[in-house]
């Protein structure tokens, strides 16, 4: 079959959906609206298991770092484990 040909004659075809571009703007701004409270999951205080990520070399010039050459606040990141799926 060639590509783009479904097999049914054009009349049960059904209308084509317009494309992205066609459709037009709405007017509204990307993202939630406003006011929306939304439901982002916060870090625990406990986590059961911490693991630290240290750099021993300098990305730029490849050199040795030590614990002095850190400056700033450490990044922290939690990873959430989700149960199996069940049938």
């Amino acid at each position: 079959m060639a590509a783009g040909y479904s097999g049914k004659p054009p009349s049960s075809a059904g209308p084509a959906k317009p494309s992205a571009g066609q459709r037009g703007r709405s007017g509204k701004p990307c993202g939630g609206q406003r006011g929306h409270k939304g439901a982002t999951l916060s870090q625990t205080e406990r986590p059961d298991r911490t693991q630290p990520h240290l750099s021993e070399s300098c990305a730029d010039y490849g050199s040795e770092l030590t614990a002095d050459d850190i400056e700033g606040e450490p990044q922290r990141r939690q990873v959430f484990d989700l149960p199996p799926p069940r049938l």
